[in-house]
């Protein structure tokens, strides 16, 4: 089969937006969709549905598999005629050539953060030889060249299947000490252009950028600070909590570094302790959420 090419490695990323003030990423647990008749699009987030979905083609769907919400993106490989098409989501823009078989992204939203990397949750499962791929890209517009230069990039794939809801990270590599004015993430059903087949699957969900142990943060006196300590643990560890320095509650879910859930409490608040001490040594995920839904995630390193 010819294939329909997406992946990273031959996207064609031009920045072409000018920034405004953002800093979130905007819908990044998937749980807001536009109907568009014969298909639905994630608000803020583009895909190839609106040039593939007249031919009775829709890669990206809306899933009701979610790690947390409602919903989750659906990212499948199709097949059209000869050729193979990978599912693509981005915060960028997609522009599909049905004649030459391409594809290219532009745009980003605006950002100027340096996260240290881009962590969410996924399920995956391959056809042949594929793996999904996950990649967020950091720009700033370089007004003697008038043009955009790419300052640090962050990239996980996996070929394996995932049956279950788990956790990746990839730490962001940084070229320059400057800020950026644009980010984009792009999501990508297949990666393995050259051996994929049609039908692989991927499933995302709450993706986000993250710095030191909790998620990135614009202000850290105004956003939601959660910590664990001590951290390395080994026995009782105290939970601190404050949002607008205000005091709250949520609740607290901690995952192994395979994505296995190990506990899930309610009613966590500032002050809370956790006995810890029958956890094996290793590296364990939290995720701690308000009752706004905000969420603060990081590492726990237990040590014996």
């Amino acid at each position: 089969m010819k294939k329909l090419s997406f992946p990273a490695v031959i996207l064609l990323l031009v920045m072409l937006s000018a920034p405004t003030a953002a800093q979130e990423l905007p819908n990044s647990g998937f749980e807001t969709w536009y109907n568009q008749g014969n298909y639905m699009n994630p608000q803020e987030w583009d895909t190839p549905n609106s040039a593939l979905s007249f031919l009775g083609i829709t890669p990206v769907t809306r899933s009701n598999d979610a790690y947390s919400g409602d919903y989750s993106v659906r990212l499948e490989t199709k097949s059209l005629f000869t050729a193979i098409v990978p599912a693509v989501a981005t915060l960028g823009t997609i522009t599909v050539d049905l004649v030459n078989q391409n594809a290219a992204i532009d745009g980003g939203i605006p950002y100027t953060n340096r996260p240290q990397r881009m962590e969410g949750f996924y399920k995956y499962t391959p056809q042949g030889v594929d793996s999904c791929a996950f990649i967020a890209l950091f720009f700033k517009y370089n007004t003697e060249l008038n043009q955009r230069d790419t300052l640090g990039y962050a990239m996980f794939f996996n070929p394996n299947a995932v049956t279950e809801w788990t956790h990746f990270s990839a730490e962001v590599n940084w070229s320059s000490t400057a800020n950026p004015d644009t980010t984009n993430i792009i999501l990508l059903s297949t990666s393995n252009v050259a051996q994929t087949l049609p039908g692989s699957v991927l499933l995302a969900d709450d993706i986000s950028y993250e710095s030191g142990v909790g998620m990135e943060q614009n202000n850290p006196y105004h956003e939601l600070q959660v910590k664990l300590f001590p951290n390395p643990a080994t026995n009782i560890i105290t939970i601190s909590i404050s949002f607008h320095e205000e005091e709250i509650a949520g609740t607290l879910k901690i995952y192994s570094s395979s994505g296995k859930l190990i506990r899930y409490e309610k009613e966590i608040t500032s002050g809370s302790t956790l006995n810890v001490s029958r956890l094996p040594e290793g590296i364990y995920y939290y995720h701690f959420t308000s009752p706004d839904n905000d969420t603060k995630s990081g590492k726990l390193f237990i040590i014996h």
